[in-house]
């Protein structure tokens, strides 16, 4: 579709006869002289004869000998790509290719006031003016034709010295109508580059040239519509359907579309639609590629005489963030623009990596846990998608662990009738933590006689914005707390008559995303002994040989059983037992370590019931000393005294 003749297309009008004739076709709206083509069985019939002789020219005449191609039963007999990225499609059911002069179809890219394309586009001068794609390499095809493993071409160009190359991949699985093009557009340079990428064709539907268009608004998929007739649009199409979201189409006259790629400007977004033209249409993506990196472009081209234009499926997440390994949720939903009912062999979900399916959480249009294989959900059918109508199905998903922004991918599998699978989407951000974890453990020891439990006691936490500030102890595992990074401490109330030892994680700083233990372990203290005997501080000093039995020496320096006791530390137990007496401080904890150390004696020796145990004694003693108190000390020192003298059983 297309006469406009460009530097660098095959001119059509050379060799007179058929081919000038032909081109008048393509100038005047399928005029030989004043008569019109389309009126008559008769003009119909002379148009079909020159243009199929068109062709047979035009293949003979176009120089793609080192040309790519499918070849297979079909329904898409054949698809052939050029090394320069033009593309051709026969359908099992036309004569006739399905684009003008085979070819009028391929990639073009305009980036930086360039545009780039196919050396030759039949009658697609008006895409011009226009650098030529530098072939690079072209493979294929391989695979097997089947779903997960389609025929393949793989073709890669360069576009001039601009530092930016497309490596597209067309593939094709047999038994559908559809063809799937991927076009990665890398760049090389230092620089991000702002590119318009357009896939677009001169479309030749069902042997013929004329047409209607048509629109999916929702999927922003572009058509050309048979013609029964110059008023009555048919049910064959030939569709370009976006895989990538972001894209504009654009239906009109053949060289209207190919001059609007002159222009290096986004498609319209517009249709002739009611018009019964010689017609093209394409869609066109605006992207940016960043240097050094590289950005894919997905779309399908459907030929169908039955007029099934391709399935949607769309995908969406519960929440756009989560947690680390938090749990979120997805809806898939399979739209079917057809006037009659479609049905799903299967629905097909791969999920993003350290990602995991729920059990038991499908609901919709089955209930049915998936196959599950490595990353891929597979439900399988049958479903039945009305006409016009959709289906959905939501399951539930664990996200990953590691923070990160995460992709999905869906589609199902209809046998003939192609679905569009949605490509990477339902992006789900797993966020970095944003507070630290702190895990409060409460262990109780009874083993003097103690029933308390770990509720028994309460612990706080104070720091930043702490999710438990206070809450009852609890065994290991404990208690989770999270709190904002920065400082913290935890402390407890609770009963009486227990020990408390902290862990060194009890307090301290916290930083986002970071886990700390804090284990407080309380210990029950054993009841004072009821006893009524005690031997003078002159007993110890002169019967040595007792200390044996309280695992007490002579030697052993104050400091090391009485933290408290200052420079008087230094001195040894026996010593102290002859320290004096004074009016001083200094001389006032003289008297008391004299008959502290008495009393540490007596409540160690096993044959002596004193009424004090040795805890009790240098907790006593240190807190006096430490008071610096001489009421206090002397206190303490009499009433030591007076138990030091209830009785000496030792001999």
């Amino acid at each position: 579709m297309g006469a406009r003749l460009g530097q660098g297309e095959l001119d059509f009008a050379k060799g007179g006869g058929v081919m000038r004739r032909f081109v008048r076709v393509k100038n005047g709206c399928a005029r030989m002289g004043q008569r019109n083509f389309s009126g008559s069985a008769r003009g119909r019939r002379l148009r079909r004869a020159v243009l199929a002789a068109a062709f047979a020219v035009a293949l003979i005449l176009t120089p793609f000998a080192a040309a790519a191609e499918i070849t297979s039963t079909g329904p898409l007999t054949r698809v052939l790509i050029t090394p320069d990225l033009n593309c051709g499609v026969s359908h099992v059911g036309d004569s006739a290719p399905e684009f003008f002069g085979d070819t009028a179809c391929g990639t073009l890219l305009a980036s930086g006031g360039v545009l780039y394309g196919p050396a030759s586009i039949p009658a697609g001068g008006g895409a011009s003016p226009r650098t030529a794609f530098t072939p690079v390499s072209q493979t294929g095809p391989t695979g097997t034709g089947t779903a997960g493993d389609p025929y393949r071409i793989v073709t890669v160009v360069d576009l001039g010295t601009s530092g930016l190359r497309i490596t597209e991949t067309d593939s094709y699985v047999l038994g559908q109508e559809s063809y799937r093009t991927d076009v990665q557009v890398s760049n090389t340079g230092g620089a991000s580059r702002d590119v318009i990428l357009y896939r677009a064709g001169d479309c030749f539907l069902q042997n013929s040239d004329f047409g209607f268009g048509a629109v999916e608004t929702g999927t922003g998929a572009v058509t050309c519509l048979e013609a029964i007739n110059s008023t009555t649009p048919g049910t064959r199409i030939e569709q370009f359907f976006p895989i990538t979201p972001g894209s504009k189409y654009y239906e009109a006259q053949f060289n209207e579309v190919w001059s609007w790629i002159g222009t290096q400007v986004a498609f319209p977004n517009t249709c002739r639609c009611g018009e019964y033209i010689d017609n093209g249409a394409g869609l066109s993506w605006s992207i940016t590629i960043p240097p050094g990196g590289s950005t894919t472009v997905s779309s399908l081209i459907t030929f169908s005489p039955l007029g099934i234009a391709p399935l949607s499926t769309t995908k969406t997440a519960d929440a756009a963030t989560s947690a680390p390994a938090s749990g979120n949720g997805y809806t898939i939903t399979v739209a079917n623009p057809n006037a009659s009912a479609v049905t799903l062999n299967s629905i097909t979900d791969t999920l993003p990596a350290g990602f995991s399916y729920v059990s038991g959480s499908t609901t919709g249009v089955t209930t049915a846990n998936p196959s599950v294989s490595g990353q891929t959900l597979t439900w399988a059918g049958p479903f039945s998608v009305p006409a016009t109508g959709s289906v959905s199905l939501h399951f539930s998903v664990i996200v990953s662990s590691t923070p990160g922004d995460y992709f999905n991918n869906a589609t199902a599998d209809a046998g003939s009738a192609t679905v569009v699978p949605t490509g990477p989407t339902a992006m789900i951000t797993v966020t970095s933590p944003q507070t630290g974890t702190l895990q409060v453990i409460k262990h109780v020891v009874n083993d003097s006689g103690g029933s308390a439990s770990a509720a028994n006691f309460t612990l706080s936490v104070s720091g930043t914005s702490p999710s438990s500030a206070s809450f009852p102890g609890a065994e290991s595992p404990g208690t989770t707390v999270t709190l904002g990074p920065g400082s913290y401490s935890v402390t407890e109330t609770g009963p009486s008559g227990y020990t408390a030892s902290f862990s060194a994680d009890c307090s301290g700083t916290i930083a986002a995303g970071q886990t700390k233990t804090c284990t407080i372990t309380n210990d029950d203290i054993a009841a004072p002994p009821v006893g009524d005997e005690g031997c003078s501080h002159g007993y110890w000093k002169n019967h040595e040989s007792a200390w044996i039995s309280t695992a007490y020496s002579p030697s052993q320096t104050v400091g090391s059983v009485f933290s408290a006791a200052g420079p008087l530390g230094s001195s040894s137990l026996l010593d102290a037992l002859k320290f004096k007496g004074g009016s001083t401080i200094t001389a006032a904890k003289q008297i008391l370590l004299r008959q502290a150390v008495a009393a540490l004696l007596n409540a160690a020796h096993p044959g002596v019931a004193y009424p004090r145990t040795t805890a009790q004694v240098i907790a006593s003693v240190n807190a006096a000393l430490a008071s610096n108190d001489r009421t206090t000390i002397l206190e303490l020192a009499s009433a030591l005294d007076a138990d030091n003298n209830l009785g000496c059983p030792l001999s």
